[in-house]
């Protein structure tokens, strides 16, 4: 079937929408390398060359094992949680580097797997009445609100005391994505994990 111009953004939509409903686990495999910077260029995360005794050190003085117990998950690797929460303004920054690579891999992780949920659940519901309720849940604002409301806002690791809408979502985003790599990328972790903030 030939689709105009207007209409080749949409027939991707059904298209892809169409593989995740028929073989979810072809699609499963195929957006895990297109949603995840890390898979074009290396099997697996590595972490910066700081020494394990730092890592723990700066680990333990932020109390982010707190975060762990929040979310009900151990990182293997410390370094992945110490990123996803420091900004760019802050001088861990150039030991971890900043969450917002994390940022961009944790939304659409995310999205996927918020769509997913709403098409299995809501066998009737319209493309339309999905896409509002992706845009809802997927959403700055509530993503900024689960994050304050579990208190993760306060593990932000930045110059500024005040943390905007914009810089809570980012983290809860980065969470997320921090969870996907440190677990070998595992969607499955993620949403066990996710579904259970986001209810």
């Amino acid at each position: 079937m030939k689709f105009g111009n207007g209409n080749r953004h949409y027939s991707f939509d059904y298209f892809a929408g169409s593989v995740i409903l028929n073989c979810e686990e072809l699609a499963t495999l195929i957006l895990k390398h297109y949603i995840s910077p890390e898979n074009r260029t290396e099997a697996t995360y590595k972490g910066p060359n700081v020494p394990s005794s730092t890592i723990d050190s700066d680990f333990n003085e932020h109390h982010f094992q707190n975060i762990e117990t929040k979310i009900g998950y151990k990182f293997q690797n410390r370094t992945l949680l110490l990123q996803a929460f420091t900004n760019g303004s802050h001088h861990y920054a150039s030991k971890y580097g900043t969450y917002q690579r994390l940022e961009f891999l944790g939304d659409a992780v995310l999205e996927y797997l918020i769509v997913r949920d709403i098409y299995a659940k809501r066998p009737k519901a319209t493309n339309i009445q999905i896409g509002r309720l992706r845009s809802k849940l997927a959403s700055n604002a509530n993503f900024a609100t689960l994050a304050i409301k579990f208190g993760l806002n306060n593990f932000i690791l930045c110059r500024s005391k005040i943390h905007g809408q914009k810089y809570c979502a980012d983290i809860f985003e980065s969470l997320a994505a921090a969870v996907y790599l440190d677990s070998n990328k595992n969607l499955e972790t993620v949403w066990q994990i996710f579904s259970k903030l986001m209810k």
